[in-house]
């Protein structure tokens, strides 16, 4: 029996949202290695070998903004700008699709040039061609988009007017590719002067860089105009007036107006053709921003819920729209906690949208609920599933009428954000996530941001771990969590789980390795299975003689920098360039006999075991 003698209050746990993730891209997904990871100017992570990534956001942050950036040369990608809806105390998961450099662009400098962009034979290439002259060409392969650049308008970094070659990084995403929108930098919002969120649609993001032949930077000294096709996205000359020149706030991720609107380049109209070019000026200052083409575009707003039987799961989902409008694409992301419906402003659209929903990169099946005939009939709802979580193609829901209500019956389409949330949520959109089936894994990891600065000195280190009982164990199996805490300030770097069967008694967990004799890390080795670590075998003597351990609970150690002792189970590899295809390989190697296990363990005996 217990009795309370005292009530107070204590300090409150602050609260903390995880992002974890994986950068990559190109067509062959390659992984975007050693990168920094940064929130404004505040550094937070780099990315490891694979192009994964895991850091801690504080507070109640709903929106993040981050970038990716290579300052040591060992990618060909763009940075990056990432804008992550999180939801505040849960774990969420990101993929960011990084962007390959453009093939430089050679020019002359002396003689002005202009560059075609978003050629409508070849969407998704990053350039169409070379630079050309300021000529009108007819060719049936247009661009949408082009810079022009009037001779000797090229300095140095000393201010010097630069007239030899130059070499030109341009790249545009163009919103007639799919695939290109859902790689693109921020999410297309803006927040006006009464501070309310607007949904912008783009006709296209740039990004340029220009140097001389050495690799030295070159900026202009006067505007760049952006030539504007509006045929190539059939679009009224009224509607181009609404059309505006933006750049993004890398702090933010919102997108501010550079050029208040397109203007009509007399020109450059074709009087054969009759093709109408548009124009705006770049401000030589902010050249080198993510710029963008886009207007205000009118929302639309749907309820949402993912379900999940696991309540205690604490993992944000990622709900994505692609809605297309004619020609062009448009794209939006969300986080949302299970088991809660979410009110999603999106864009409209009369043509068809992609709603998808993802965890940790698997694709959710979509669940039917009340939604009626008449709803799904007006509104061309369809559900497609598939029990391959990777099927990105299959689990989907399509709508061909993302609109305001059609339907005098319920739905999940709403007016008003307050009508949608008030509403019951018996006519969301619905996601599942199935029932989570156990699974024992040998190695199952989670080893927190990448060590080392440099990886040529990467190292990764072992430590064997034996159970002598293991046939007296629950299940003859044996389970340990094995984390790495930073000595300095006791800062949980990452951890690994190991399970032990009868078949395999002894086994190797990965921690971290300490980066130098000054800055060490504490391994701590806690057992999941009841039991003890002995202390009368020689390889556990051994292991405490060699290194600060301590023997209760916890078997805890603080490894030596530089320390290989296979008589006590510790093993080092000598360098990343080593173990870089091979890991498992080395863990494997771990595992010899010759390899001794200087923690030891015995399972408490099990009380039912026959």
């Amino acid at each position: 029996m217990t009795r309370v003698t005292k009530c107070g209050c204590g300090d409150c746990i602050a609260r903390q949202t995880v992002v974890k993730g994986v950068a990559r891209g190109g067509p062959n997904n390659i992984p975007f290695k050693y990168g920094y990871i940064y929130q404004g100017e505040k550094y937070l992570t780099r990315t490891g070998r694979k192009g994964e990534f895991s850091f801690k956001i504080p507070g109640d942050l709903s929106r993040l903004v981050v970038t990716f950036k290579d300052k040591r040369g060992y990618n060909n990608f763009q940075d990056l700008t990432k804008v992550i809806p999180l939801v505040p105390g849960r774990e969420t998961y990101v993929e960011a699709r990084m962007k390959l450099r453009p093939e430089p662009i050679t020019v002359n400098a002396k003689e002005g040039f202009e560059i075609p962009l978003g050629n409508s034979r070849s969407l998704g290439r990053q350039n169409s061609g070379q630079a050309v002259g300021n000529t009108d060409s007819e060719k049936e392969s247009s661009p949408a988009v082009a810079l022009s650049l009037p001779p000797q308008s090229l300095i140095t970094e000393n201010g010097t007017v630069y007239n030899g070659e130059a070499k030109v990084e341009v790249s545009f995403l163009d919103p007639r590719n799919a695939t290109e929108v859902e790689e693109a930098d921020g999410d297309f919002t803006t927040v006006n002067e009464d501070g309310v969120q607007e949904q912008l649609e783009t006709f296209g993001v740039i990004k340029m860089d220009f140097s001389d032949v050495n690799g030295k930077r070159l900026q202009p000294n006067t505007a760049i105009d952006v030539l504007f096709d509006l045929d190539e996205y059939n679009i009224t000359e009224k509607e181009a007036e609404n059309v505006q020149l933006w750049y993004m706030d890398e702090k933010t991720g919102r997108w501010r107006i550079m050029d208040s609107s397109l203007k009509q380049h007399e020109t450059r109209r074709s009087k054969r053709s009759g093709r109408r070019f548009y124009f705006s000026k770049i401000d030589p200052k902010l050249y080198n921003k993510l710029l963008n083409l886009d207007q205000l575009t009118e929302t639309c707003l749907f309820k949402v819920k993912v379900a999940d039987v696991d309540v205690e799961d604490l993992k944000a989902v990622e709900v994505t729209v692609l809605a297309t409008q004619g020609s062009l694409n448009r794209y939006s992301l969300y986080n949302v906690q299970t088991n809660i419906p979410k009110c999603i402003q999106t864009f409209c659209t009369e043509d068809h949208a992609i709603i998808r929903a993802t965890v940790n990169g698997e694709y959710l099946v979509p669940k039917e609920t009340g939604i009626s005939k008449d709803v799904k009939s007006k509104h061309v709802i369809e559900y497609y599933r598939s029990a391959e979580v990777a099927d990105r193609f299959s689990n989907r829901i399509t709508i061909d009428k993302l609109t305001r209500p059609l339907s005098a019956q319920p739905s999940p389409f709403y007016d008003d954000i307050n009508s949608c949330e008030s509403s019951p949520e018996d006519y969301s959109f619905s996601f599942e996530i199935p029932k989570r089936k156990e699974v024992v894994e040998d190695l199952v990891e989670n080893l927190g941001d990448n060590w080392y600065d440099d990886p040529e000195l990467a190292k990764i280190c072992y430590v064997k771990i034996a159970v002598d009982n293991i046939d007296r164990c629950p299940n003859k199996t044996a389970s340990f969590v094995v984390e790495t805490v930073l000595r300095d300030d006791e800062i949980r770097a990452g951890y690994v789980i190991i399970t032990l069967n009868f078949n395999k008694s002894a086994a190797c967990a990965e921690y971290k390795c300490p980066i130098s004799d000054d800055h060490g890390v504490k391994v701590n080795v806690l057992p999941i299975t009841a039991g003890r670590f002995t202390e009368y075998h020689k390889e556990t003597q051994d292991f405490v003689d060699e290194m600060t351990s301590t023997i209760s609970e916890v078997f805890s150690f603080k490894p030596i920098f530089d320390l290989r002792k296979p008589s006590i189970g510790i093993i080092q590899s000598e360098n990343e360039v080593f173990i870089a295809d091979d890991k498992k390989g080395k863990r494997e190697d771990c595992t010899k006999e010759r390899i001794k296990s200087g923690i030891r363990f015995m399972c408490n005996d099990f009380p039912f075991w026959p």
